[in-house]
């Protein structure tokens, strides 16, 4: 199978679309050079209610370019909007907890099965992050340290499609790092809701 991702929102979105990239690439899958393939993944953002409207209509210029094109949803949209991605054409629904298990999901689809959905649901105790296995890299990279948010502001969607604040580990923080820095990067960009609450052993100073 050949993919393409497309990405709406932040620089976690930039992230988990790198890592997801990478990870389906080592599953066998080809990154496809002309047209969308045969996956396209539409990794979304809900902060605004533009970039929703994008995926819709993503998803409906692909069905009808290629009916038989597998279309994925990732990101803060697919958690929060499963059911209506679902009906809006989507092959299969994954909120960001569940990334790990992509390739596996793809290769287990068949081409007439009912539409399908992993979304439910947080891992608070083990919390999950996609680790780079960067071939190369510019002067830059993106290093989440933290996932969700335990403030629940009036106006956020955030720990409804992230889940509660949960902080990585520091030595898997560093091992990263050294990965990054072994490719190029001079410069690391530390990613999270709200970063000066990290709560790792050891906390982000020093």
């Amino acid at each position: 199978m050949r993919f393409t991702i497309k990405t709406y929102g932040c620089q976690m979105n930039v992230y988990d679309s790198e890592r997801i990239a990478e990870m389906l690439t080592a599953a066998g899958l080809e990154s496809a050079t002309d047209g969308l393939g045969d996956v396209l993944l539409l990794n979304t953002c809900s902060v605004r209610e533009k970039p929703r409207e994008k995926v819709i209509s993503a998803i409906k210029q692909a069905k009808a370019g290629n009916p038989a094109i597998k279309v994925v949803v990732t990101g803060c949209v697919a958690q929060l909007e499963g059911d209506s991605l679902l009906a809006e054409g989507a092959d299969l629904v994954m909120g960001p907890d569940w990334y790990d298990s992509l390739a596996e999901t793809l290769f287990s689809m068949d081409a007439t099965a009912d539409y399908q959905a992993v979304y439910d649901g947080f891992i608070t105790d083990n919390p999950t992050f996609l680790e780079a296995d960067p071939r190369a890299t510019g002067v830059s990279a993106f290093l989440p340290i933290q996932k969700g948010c335990g403030n629940f502001c009036t106006y956020c969607v955030v720990p409804m499609a992230r889940g509660p604040e949960r902080s990585r580990p520091q030595d898997d923080i560093l091992h990263e790092v050294k990965r990054f820095v072994s490719k190029g990067a001079t410069e690391i960009f530390l990613l999270g809701q709200n970063v000066n609450s990290y709560k790792g052993e050891g906390g982000i100073s020093g």
